[in-house]
């Protein structure tokens, strides 16, 4: 019997099973003669055939029906079968399923849900919140953010001492509704667009296929966002290519109202937190503080199952888990996530203090420094905050930054490793 889980984000739904298998998606559809089609084709056809295309069945997940007579959907929760069956699908038969879900999601709807999954021939074995196996994850008692197409979600997990171990508690929850992926594209596309009119008067939203080539280019540039100081996009117009650049200073500008109702929550509580994959855009384009934990890792199904079998009752009843006990064993396998930020660069038994503004070139296995800001060299940046400030990064070089600036992580510069260090009482 196969167990998998099953992370229901519409920005980004993935089943993954114990030997490892993942597949995922995200929520778009698109709804044509030969029936419904879900995930990547879907979002690559959703500015160009708009009328074909829906993204909002997960958020709004229901069986009201569609004012438009739709020839394979009757209503939203009929696109969300077709979604969720291709997702079991690829995990092969004979499947229990554990779902993981966030706080966003109505008794109702996980009600709906879980018609669904039985439709399927699939076994529901669990409903366990997102952000709670997240910081069991992590083992730390912690802000879980987590972005969805429409939304974005705060969830604080509460960790408490038991008689052999913890409790993890899911405490507090915000949603900030105006603030998913869709929204940040959305800003983006529209300053591009600005620039645009702005340079040739030329408006790539008011086109269909350009505006399906910009929000491709957005989605790969957030999705894979490199520590640049730009993201380049380029539009076909009327007078041929046209290149729009935005720095991150300008992107951070953007976003900012909505990331200071997430921070200010934060600062706050005066409690770390960390984010999901799917939030991981805001870890580049937005400062953090030193309470920053990082990325979450993925899930240990096999420790999962474990977990949930312990806490299940005997009768075997499917309710959502929000609270969840474990032993000292099971916490010795979760990810502990360690808060020492780095202080220096260690290289050939020669360590640099990252308190101001340093330039490094690689010259022959070796590195040269110098203080400030020097553009001509590889990498140029600061220590600010425990976080990583780029003032510039060469494309000449194959140049690797670690996700987190903490103590035993490697900055890679061709084949060159520079580790970082902390230095206490130095």
């Amino acid at each position: 019997m196969t167990i998998a889980l099953l992370e229901l984000n519409d920005l980004c739904l993935k089943i993954s099973t114990k030997e490892s298998k993942i597949y995922s998606e995200c929520g778009f559809a698109l709804i044509n003669e030969s029936g419904i089609n879900t995930g990547e084709e879907a979002y690559k056809s959703n500015w160009k055939y708009p009328d074909k295309c829906l993204n909002n069945y997960w958020l709004f997940l229901d069986q009201n029906l569609f004012k438009k007579n739709w020839r394979w959907a009757r209503h939203n929760a009929d696109i969300a079968y077709a979604q969720l069956n291709k997702l079991l699908n690829n995990t092969g038969s004979s499947t229990d399923l554990i779902l993981s879900v966030p706080q966003t999601f109505s008794s109702e709807q996980l009600s709906l849900i879980s018609g669904l999954i039985k439709a399927s021939n699939t076994k529901l074995r669990a409903v366990v919140d997102d952000s709670l196996l997240a910081s069991m994850t992590i083992n730390e008692n912690a802000w879980i953010i987590d972005m969805q197409l429409h939304q974005t979600t705060m969830t604080f997990v509460e960790k408490s001492a038991s008689d052999s171990g913890s409790i993890f508690s899911v405490t507090d929850h915000e949603t900030l509704p105006n603030f998913g992926f869709l929204h940040i594209c959305n800003l983006l596309a529209q300053e591009v667009s600005n620039k645009l009119i702005k340079n040739s008067r030329y408006d790539p939203l008011h086109d269909g296929p350009a505006a399906q080539s910009l929000f491709n280019q957005i989605k790969k540039n957030l999705l894979e966002i490199k520590d640049r100081s730009e993201v380049v996009f380029k539009i076909k117009g009327p007078s041929g290519i046209c290149e729009i650049s935005l720095d991150l200073l300008a992107i951070k500008t953007l976003l900012a109202s909505e990331w200071r109702k997430i921070s200010n929550k934060i600062l706050k509580s005066n409690k770390p937190f960390a984010l999901k994959g799917s939030a991981q855009l805001l870890e580049k384009i937005l400062d953090s503080s030193d309470r920053y934990l990082g990325i979450v890792p993925d899930f240990d199904i096999d420790h999962v199952s474990k977990v949930i079998e312990k806490n299940q009752s005997e009768k075997n009843e499917i309710v959502k888990f929000e609270s969840m006990k474990t032993d000292e064993k099971d916490l010795s396998r979760a990810n502990t996530v360690d808060l020492h930020t780095a202080t220096h660069l260690l290289f050939n038994n020669k360590a640099w203090n990252l308190d101001n503004q340093l330039s490094i070139n690689i010259e022959d296995n070796s590195i040269k420094t110098e203080p400030g800001i020097n553009k001509n060299s590889d990498l140029a940046f600061v220590l600010k905050n425990g976080r990583l400030d780029i003032f510039h990064c060469t494309d000449s070089k194959n140049i690797k930054l670690p996700k987190i600036f903490k103590a035993g992580e490697l900055i890679t510069i061709n084949k060159t490793k520079i580790l970082l260090i902390e230095v206490q009482n130095g």
